[in-house]
């Protein structure tokens, strides 16, 4: 049973609760899976009867596609808006900001490749929120680069920004989801600075030439 609350702390403590719910959800679908998961292993988690659960979701599917759209945002930093950073700088930011943020939600990104051909539509609005999104401002920013001569003329700036998040998203497939820190592990800062490089290569002008 709920305790009593004020009218003015209601929300702050509707909101509290909805957190804590997902929160457990998280920890409970990331340990059974979600086919082995029930609503009922989620309101032990948080300490909380079955029937207070409903209060807030219809199902264990509504929470779990709630988990997908609220938790799944990658932050664009808002350094991608500055124009006085050295490109490297700003890559280095993004790329730190990006592993950061998968690395603190690592089960909701089991999670989703799990369960992703169970949920398309909920999939889908993931890509579109987060991945996409960071794809898009991260190639209007080479493009602006490009068209000021800062580095050489681009084909598809998405396809570029694609690859530089790609070559992000292999360090967590490799040491996060394969167990690759264990066999062979490599730093995030080893491998952000390995990327940017590589990256940076394929993009400045040699002045040379």
């Amino acid at each position: 049973m709920s305790p009593i609350v004020s009218a003015s702390h209601r929300e702050e403590y509707l909101r509290e609760r909805h957190e804590q719910i997902l929160d457990a959800a998280i920890q409970v679908f990331e340990r059974k899976g979600f086919a082995g998961a029930t609503v009922e292993d989620i309101a032990s988690a948080v300490g909380i009867s079955k029937g207070t659960i409903y209060l807030y979701f219809k199902n264990k599917e509504q929470i779990f596609t709630t988990i997908l759209t609220e938790r799944s945002f990658i932050p664009v930093p808002s350094e991608l808006d500055r124009d006085d950073q050295p490109l490297d700088v700003i890559l280095r930011k993004i790329a730190g900001n990006f592993l950061g943020y998968m690395e603190t939600y690592l089960p909701i990104i089991k999670i989703g490749l799990a369960e992703a051909s169970r949920f398309p539509k909920e999939a889908r609005q993931v890509y579109q929120e987060s991945v996409l999104k960071g794809n898009l401002v991260l190639a209007d920013l080479l493009e602006k680069q490009s068209r000021a001569g800062a580095i050489r003329s681009l084909e598809d700036p998405f396809l570029t920004a694609s690859a530089f998040i790609g070559m992000l998203m292999f360090h967590i497939l490799t040491q996060e989801l394969l167990d690759g820190k264990e066999i062979k592990p490599i730093e995030r800062e080893e491998w952000i600075n390995e990327v940017v490089r590589i990256f940076l290569e394929g993009l400045v002008i040699d002045a040379n030439k």
